[in-house]
């Protein structure tokens, strides 16, 4: 064995590895050095070092594709949102009656929203005998809040899936057919309540959603009918 050849035989893995990572430049300067390198390939196949850093580079390419086009659809579904939440807030205000908003809401969430059923629970207010005439605010609506302490007491939205006993005391018509449903709260005094709507999709509403725009739906029916209450 040449000198030579027993000093490369000395050379460690990671000596070479350090090597390269402290003179990146090296292949550029020696261009032959890397088209003789040749990786196994999965297929057991060999390929050069340069069409392996090329197919890598293609696959992170189309991985950043798929990606930028979820971005893409994720702010088209939101403008879209955005579009149909103004088109709502828009005939809430043109409502003057209680009974013009909870007739609204029920028509226009199921047809601007895809949504299957659309419910409305109302605590009732003290003193306001009047509001008996809409079955929101009767005494089966009261008792609907014992089987939704979360929402009563954090004020925030949910969603998933719920056991057959709540979705029948949300959604008695064709409750057999709702495989998820949204639960916002309604929160701005003396409107307290929820608004429930339902899907037959299973997926349609989730636990891990956001739910920033229930939110801000929430707000708004709460303040509709909170000025009609009051007129």
């Amino acid at each position: 064995m040449s000198t030579t050849q027993q000093d490369l035989a000395r050379i460690s893995e990671k000596e070479v590895m350090h090597y390269l990572q402290q003179n990146p430049d090296f292949f550029e300067a020696y261009p032959q050095v890397l088209a003789e390198i040749k990786l196994q390939h999965d297929s057991g196949k060999a390929v050069s070092l340069i069409e392996r850093q090329v197919a890598v580079l293609r696959e992170q390419r189309k991985k950043l594709k798929r990606q930028l086009q979820d971005l893409v659809d994720i702010a088209r579904t939101n403008d879209d949102l955005d579009r149909r939440l103004h088109q709502l807030t828009l005939r809430l205000i043109d409502c003057r009656r209680l009974g013009d908003v909870l007739d609204m809401l029920k028509h226009y969430l199921q047809r601007d929203f895809a949504v299957d059923a659309v419910t409305l629970r109302l605590r009732a207010i003290s003193g306001r005998t009047d509001l008996d005439m809409f079955p929101e605010f009767n005494a089966d609506a009261e008792s609907v809040f014992d089987g939704f302490t979360r929402l009563v007491t954090e004020h925030k939205p949910v969603c998933g899936r719920f056991r057959p006993e709540q979705m029948r005391q949300l959604f008695s018509v064709n409750v057999g057919n709702i495989g998820s449903a949204a639960l916002i709260p309604l929160y701005d005094l003396p409107v307290f309540g929820m608004l429930a709507v339902g899907s037959v999709d299973t997926q349609r509403f989730h636990p891990e959603q956001g739910t920033v725009f229930l939110a801000q739906l929430g707000e708004l029916v709460s303040r509709a009918l909170r000025v009609c209450i009051a007129e």
